[in-house]
């Protein structure tokens, strides 16, 4: 698999537009020089950006920052790896949508991670292109309200086309198609 996982993507994503709207987004990486370029990435498009390289700094980042909306990720760091960040973030901020990424992939891992409720993955090596995609995708998903069911969150960019979706338990499963242009 190679960039994104999950997120219907083809295997070469076209230039979408897709932008933030002040949309505030904890990247949590032990890989100083990959968080200075998401960072960048991510600010350009518009997103509030917050950084942590490890789990413990990104739990003490999401407890000063109110209002996170998006945790991106990475699995395996020290100190407190992705998986146990995961599981706490799912205790003490269920409505957090959650990325995970990794260079390291596995069916258990993802089994592991969907048991927590993650959807969206990031397979590293991936593009800007990829990572705005995804962001601008986990944003805007449908989440699961236990007293209500399914809400849709405000759409704040026309996503690509997509299909019908389909509902498993308390998970989404979307799968997406964008038209690619070919130049000749």
């Amino acid at each position: 698999m190679n960039g994104a996982t999950n997120l219907g993507m083809p295997a070469e994503t076209p230039n979408l537009k897709a932008t933030g709207t002040g949309d505030r987004i904890l990247i949590v990486d032990d890989e100083e020089w990959l968080l200075k370029i998401v960072d960048l990435c991510l600010t350009k498009a518009g997103y509030k950006v917050f950084r942590a390289s490890n789990g413990s700094e990104a739990l003490t980042q999401i407890q000063d920052e109110p209002g996170i909306s998006v945790v991106l990720t990475d699995i395996v760091m020290p100190t407190m790896d992705g998986v146990i960040l995961i599981r706490e973030l799912v205790q003490i901020h269920p409505n957090v949508k959650i990325i995970a990424s990794t260079g390291i992939h596995s069916a258990a891992l993802t089994e592991e991670l969907r048991s927590l409720g993650v959807t969206n993955f990031l397979t590293k090596p991936y593009t800007s292109a990829k990572l705005l995609f995804a962001v601008r995708k986990t944003i805007d998903e449908e989440v699961w309200n236990p007293s209500t069911g399914f809400e849709t969150q405000s759409l704040t960019t026309s996503p690509p086309t997509e299909a019908p979706r389909k509902r498993r338990g308390p998970f989404l499963v979307t799968s997406i198609s964008v038209p690619i242009s070919r130049a000749r």
